[in-house]
């Protein structure tokens, strides 16, 4: 997530498991209704405090719609400031 709140990347296994795709790069984090409740909740916690958070028991369908646990690991980007 970038400084305004909007996401730039998720890895390929996030990807598939909250169906993410290249239409969700660069939109507001708010705006991607995919992901349950307690993800958003992990991302902003990890955001405010530049703490990786973990969630675990994370529900979510998976692609025949079967619902799955997962433990999920939201970690924050520090990108350096060019010289």
């Amino acid at each position: 997530m970038d400084a305004k709140g909007n996401l730039l990347l998720a890895n390929d296994r996030a990807r598939a498991v909250f169906r993410l795709g290249v239409r969700d790069e660069g939109r507001p984090i708010r705006d991607v209704t995919i992901w349950p409740p307690e993800v958003h909740r992990g991302i902003e916690q990890a955001y405010a405090h530049h703490v990786a958070a973990k969630l675990k028991d994370v529900e979510s369908p998976d692609a025949t719609g079967e619902q799955r646990h997962y433990e999920v690991t939201i970690s924050p980007l520090r990108i350096a400031p060019p010289h």
